[in-house]
C-alpha cells in the first residue's frame, strides 16, 4: 500500500537538486522544531532502478530519467521515500476534466490548465510502513517542489483529507500534519499518532 502528493509545476524553470533539498530540509526541520525536536536532519537524495543506485549532481536541474525514480532519505533514520516523473498523457489531462467538476478544483482552474500543458508532473511517495519522520517530510519534500515550480499539490488516494485539494504549498503547510486543522477522525488521530513517535523517539531534542 502506498500513498502519493502529485505536484503539477506551472513553470518551466526546475531548480537544482541542491536547491530543491535547501527548501525541503528548511521546512523539515522548521516543522520539527515546532514539534519541540531541535535536532536537525539533512535529507539526501540519489537516483535509483531496479538494479543501481546512481549520486546525482546537485548543481544539475531536477529531473527524473524514464525507468528511474529518485530515492530520498537520511543518515539518521532507516528507510525513506520515492519520487516518480510521469508524462502529462490523455489519461492525466481526462483526470483533470473530471476534477475540475468539483469547486475545489475550479479555484485554481488557471493554473491547472497550464500545468497540463507542461511535458510531466511528479509523484512523491510513501509506502505502508514508513518511519513517521518520512510520513511527515515526503509531505513537505512535495510541499517544496511546488514552491520551487510554482506548482499545485493534489491527491486522491488518502495520503490526506481529499477535500483539500488540490492546493497551494502555502496551504499545504498549514494542514498538512496538523490535528488541529484536520476535519476526518482517521486522518487526525494518524497525525497525533505520528507526532507522538516523533517527539517520543527523538526524547524532544
Amino acid at each position: 500500500m502506498s500513498t502519493s502528493f502529485d505536484v503539477y509545476p506551472t513553470t518551466f524553470n526546475v531548480p537544482t537538486y541542491s536547491a530543491l533539498l535547501e527548501k525541503a530540509n528548511q521546512l523539515v526541520n522548521s516543522r520539527m522544531k515546532s514539534l519541540k525536536n531541535n535536532s536537525e536532519f539533512e535529507l539526501n537524495i540519489s537516483l535509483q532502478n531496479k538494479n543501481e543506485s546512481i549520486p546525482v549532481k546537485l548543481t544539475d536541474k531536477f529531473d527524473i530519467h524514464e525507468e528511474y525514480y529518485i530515492w530520498v532519505s537520511t543518515d539518521r533514520i532507516s528507510g525513506g521515500f520515492c519520487i516518480y516523473q510521469y508524462n502529462n498523457d490523455q489519461m492525466y489531462k481526462e483526470l483533470w476534466e473530471d476534477e475540475l467538476r468539483r469547486e475545489q478544483s475550479q479555484k485554481y482552474e488557471k493554473k491547472i490548465i497550464k500545468s497540463i500543458e507542461r511535458p510531466y508532473h511528479w509523484s512523491v511517495v510513501r509506502y505502508a510502513g514508513t518511519d513517521p519522520f518520512y510520513n511527515l517530510s515526503y509531505g513537505l519534500f512535495a510541499s517544496a517542489l511546488a514552491e520551487l515550480t510554482e506548482g499545485i499539490i493534489f491527491s486522491d488516494d488518502n495520503a490526506w483529507e481529499y477535500s483539500r485539494f488540490p492546493c497551494l504549498p502555502s496551504e499545504f503547510n498549514t494542514f498538512y500534519f496538523n490535528p488541529e486543522q484536520t476535519v476526518d477522525k482517521e486522518h487526525r488521530n494518524w497525525a497525533v499518532e505520528n507526532i507522538n513517535l516523533l517527539v517520543n523517539d527523538f526524547d524532544g531534542n
